[in-house]
């Protein structure tokens, strides 16, 4: 008689923390979108404030700096999507192999 057991269970069990750990890897990745939109036009509007303060820049150098910092956040918000729509992707794929 083959005792086999044990060792099926324990491949299933690692391949279930795998998946645990991607799904939160991946829910991690998401949760920082909005952290990425309002950190970008923060930092934008910090800059054009000290350039108008600091360097003598015009008043709407705060505007172009706000500006800059939200396609900035965009920017950095798409390329985290299409990250994690391909990780997504694979995953799917994996699961379809099965």
């Amino acid at each position: 008689m083959d005792n086999d057991g044990p060792r099926r269970f324990s491949s299933r069990l690692s391949q279930k923390a795998g998946d645990y750990g991607q799904a939160f890897r991946q829910l991690g990745v998401a949760l920082s979108i909005p952290g990425l939109l309002l950190a970008g036009p923060l930092v934008g509007y910090g800059l054009g404030w000290c350039a108008k303060t600091y360097l003598g820049c015009p008043e709407w150098s705060v505007l172009v700096g706000l500006l800059l910092g939200l396609a900035s956040g965009i920017r950095e918000t798409v390329k985290v999507l299409k990250q994690l729509s391909a990780e997504m992707d694979t995953t799917n794929k994996k699961k379809k192999d099965e």
